[in-house]
């Protein structure tokens, strides 16, 4: 089941699914930075359309590179990571 949600609240959210270019990197919005902060997986669109589609995806093979600003960072698998071990 998917639901979007329109205000990013923590314990609702989660995933959160951006946009990226060519090289997996999202522009720095709000959502990129408080996913991060969070550890949500932050992942690009084709995670969803390969959900809607039944395929099952697995978060870490759709995972966002970085942001635009810095380039690719690898900041969303260090965020995810470090809050699986809390």
């Amino acid at each position: 089941k998917i639901n979007v949600v329109t205000e990013y609240t923590p314990q609702l959210v989660t995933h959160i699914v951006c946009g990226a270019n060519a090289q997996g990197l999202a522009p720095r919005v709000l959502k990129y930075l408080r996913g991060i902060l969070d550890g949500k997986p932050i992942l690009r669109f084709d995670w969803y359309w390969a959900l809607v589609e039944g395929r099952n995806p697995r978060d870490v093979d759709y995972l966002i590179a970085g942001d635009v600003t810095s380039g690719v960072t690898g900041a969303v698998r260090a965020s995810l990571e470090a809050h699986q071990r809390k």
